[in-house]
């Protein structure tokens, strides 16, 4: 490794996988709101969304095979518990596998669902952190709208309160109702 942390490596590994710009002067790049979303952790509330947890977790599986790294000595590591930005970055790779619009854009969806898209490096203020972590809270604990608005698959027309579906099925339907595949 470069001198670099394994977790610097890793952040930096994944970032790159959804964002193309890091700059703290440019409001395409989103560093500080991604180390945010890193330093919270994911916790599934509906039934079979520890699927995505899972999926999260096996990004660092997918990092270490990358790197050429022996998971056995990272046995600790994995066992972690997952964090939101890894959680999201799963679910990116996975709705990109269904409907092919690119990581970068699917993040940038995601952030732009989530009302995030506003905490850029550009104007990003240490007292942003606070209201990350309500917007995350939120969605991690289903505290958003019964169509999804506050969460990161809103639907226009749905079928059933998205605060109770897990999220692999709320994907699937934003992926249906928008006409993404």
């Amino acid at each position: 490794m470069s001198g670099e942390s394994l977790d610097e490596l890793y952040f930096r590994w994944r970032y790159d996988r959804v964002r193309l710009v890091q700059d703290p002067d440019s409001a395409e790049s989103y560093v500080a709101l991604c180390e945010v979303l890193d330093d919270i952790i994911f916790v599934w509330v509906v039934p079979n969304d520890d699927n995505r947890a899972a999926d999260g977790v096996e990004i660092r599986r997918d990092f270490l095979l990358e790197k050429d790294l022996d998971e056995e000595h990272y046995d600790q590591w994995m066992a972690e518990p997952p964090s939101v930005f890894e959680v999201l970055v799963g679910l990116v790779q996975r709705a990109n596998y269904i409907a092919e619009l690119g990581e970068v854009a699917w993040f940038e969806m995601f952030l732009m669902n989530l009302d995030l898209i506003e905490y850029s490096d550009k104007g990003y203020l240490d007292s942003d952190k606070h209201t990350i972590a309500q917007i995350v809270g939120d969605f991690i604990d289903r505290e958003y709208r019964a169509d999804g608005k506050g969460g990161i698959f809103p639907l226009q027309h749905p079928m059933q309160d998205q605060r109770k579906i897990e999220l692999w099925y709320q994907m699937a339907a934003y992926i249906n109702e928008n006409g993404l595949c």
